[in-house]
């Protein structure tokens, strides 16, 4: 099964610290491995066809490897 209308384009991205504060470019230099942190994206779905459509979406890490 898939959406036929759907053409999704990340609007924005921001990552927050275990507070829900928005993070400092510095402070997202100096992450590292097992810092916990909380990614805030918009997407919009940019499909002409879409209309009022609602697609539900959730994003998945995945390994560089």
């Amino acid at each position: 099964m898939r959406y036929t209308h759907y053409t999704p384009q990340f609007v924005s991205t921001e990552l927050l610290d275990e507070d829900g504060n928005t993070m400092s470019d510095e402070e997202k230099l100096a992450l590292q491995d097992g810092d916990v942190v909380t990614v805030r994206a918009t997407v919009k779905n940019t499909h002409p066809d879409a209309g009022n459509e609602i697609v539900y979406d959730h994003l998945t890490l995945v390994p560089e490897d």
